[in-house]
């Protein structure tokens, strides 16, 4: 029986503390592109951890093939 309330306590912290809370929107990056994902809970590169939100709705970052910079992009 103390085995399952143990259990049964570690679960409730684990589980528990992100229930109900919502995941902040990030940068999510591939190869070349970053866009801005609402609740999106992946990992983050730390270059594009200080971008902040985009300019413009629906703006996003691209990776120049010549300049090896990011820069942002508003449709």
């Amino acid at each position: 029986m103390r085995k399952f309330l143990l259990l049964a306590a570690i679960s409730a912290a684990v589980f528990g503390a992100n229930f109900g809370a919502e995941a902040a929107p990030a940068w999510k990056c591939k190869n070349r592109h970053c866009f801005w994902v609402e609740g999106y809970t992946g990992p983050v590169p730390a270059y594009a951890q200080a971008w902040g939100p985009p300019s413009c709705p629906g703006g996003y970052y691209v990776l120049s093939r010549i300049t090896k910079s990011w820069r942002e992009v508003c449709p």
